[in-house]
């Protein structure tokens, strides 16, 4: 009994141990010096959420889509109500369907486009999931779930954040019809 009343006074300061690493590591990342940010990150003993983000975030860095997604769908299962997640979720399997073989692409691409569109649906004001799946909508072949049609929906959302955030985006989607009188 006695030893379980030490260990769990112990649990804290173990915990708060970890936090430093992965401070740390967030420090070397937005160095972009990801091998020892990668570094720290492989040695905090029991990853949260905050730590698997940091460590797909990193692999990401790298070029490495393979194993930011294998990371980040970790940390989806551990919080799959974070937008955050979501959205390097749906970057990584974006950028995986873009480096990988043909037939790869489309399952890639589908992954992709439903973590942008989990983001959104979580966080429907969030600016940066709003804008990676308005850019999936433009840059994705209607095939993988893209779309100017499905893109354009989305202008009133953007224009409800951002008046002319908005109008920038409807005059993506103007140029990309050739309309360049609208654009």
């Amino acid at each position: 009994m006695r030893s379980r009343l030490i260990l769990a006074a112990l649990m804290p300061a173990v915990v708060l141990a970890a936090s430093p690493g992965v401070e740390q590591a967030r420090q070397l990342y937005q160095q972009t010096e990801y091998l020892p940010a990668l570094d720290l990150l492989k040695k905090v003993p029991s990853p949260d959420v905050e730590a698997l983000l940091l460590t797909g975030q990193t692999y990401y860095g790298l070029g490495n889509y393979s194993q930011a997604t294998e990371v980040l769908e970790r940390a989806a299962r551990l919080a799959p109500n974070d937008a955050d997640v979501q959205v390097w979720l749906g970057r990584a399997w974006g950028r995986r369907a873009e480096s990988s073989a043909v037939w790869n692409q489309l399952r890639y691409a589908g992954r992709a486009h439903e973590a942008f569109e989990r983001a959104v649906a979580l966080d429907p004001q969030n600016r940066t999931a709003l804008a990676d799946l308005f850019e999936f909508y433009i840059e994705a072949p209607g095939i993988a779930g893209g779309g100017l049609d499905k893109a354009a929906k989305l202008v009133p959302r953007m224009t409800a954040v951002d008046a002319a955030w908005g109008e920038r985006a409807q005059a993506r989607i103007d140029e990309a019809r050739n309309d360049f009188n609208s654009a």
